[in-house]
């Protein structure tokens, strides 16, 4: 269930990195990609809950949940202000970037190393 948790974060990550390409290139950003990214952001969430709870949060995964979860706050804020047409705030695409890639690094160490 971990792989499938990391290929479910993984799948977000392209589709985010997608987006902030497309922002800072001032391509604009699709509502269409913006749901399916937070789609496999969620259910990556979702199954590294399940996963954890069914094996104790081996690891590190506590920790990558927490950061997850903070970095969806910020993930939410930004599409909150797409959907109310306001512009993004560079400095916050930067930081919830920044923070998925720690949390995702802080997945891999925890599901590779168990």
């Amino acid at each position: 269930m971990f792989k499938l948790t990391v290929f479910s974060f993984a799948v977000a990550a392209v589709l985010g990195a997608t987006m902030a390409i497309r922002y800072f290139a001032q391509k604009g950003i699709s509502l269409p990609l913006a749901l399916v990214h937070g789609f496999f952001a969620a259910a990556g969430l979702v199954m590294l809950i399940a996963a954890g709870m069914q094996a104790s949060f081996p690891g590190h995964t506590m920790l990558a949940l927490g950061l997850f979860l903070a970095t969806a706050a910020g993930g939410f804020l930004l599409f909150a202000r797409h959907l109310l047409k306001l512009p993004a705030l560079p400095a916050l695409i930067i930081i919830h970037g920044s923070a998925a890639v720690v949390s995702f690094l802080v997945l891999l160490v925890s599901v590779f190393s168990l």
